[in-house]
């Protein structure tokens, strides 16, 4: 995402849509049991072209109200 906006090419329709983007969403609502608490999530990226990449850390919390929501989803 963030390559996408610094190439000025970042639909975010588009980029939700994108197969990695449906696997990466499946793959957390099924095979991933959340919790209750904090989470830090790294971004890694691999490409056969040399590359810099920003901003790959996001943290964020989960209530059980959350986690109930993601099981509805």
């Amino acid at each position: 995402m963030e390559y996408l906006k610094s190439e000025g090419k970042y639909d975010p329709v588009k980029f939700l849509r994108e197969q990695e983007m449906t696997d990466l969403y499946s793959f957390t609502k099924h095979a991933f049991p959340w919790k209750q608490g904090k989470y830090t999530v790294t971004i890694e990226m691999q490409s056969p072209e040399n590359f810099s990449l920003v901003g790959n850390q996001r943290k964020f919390s989960l209530t059980s109200a959350d986690i109930e929501k993601l099981e509805k989803k």
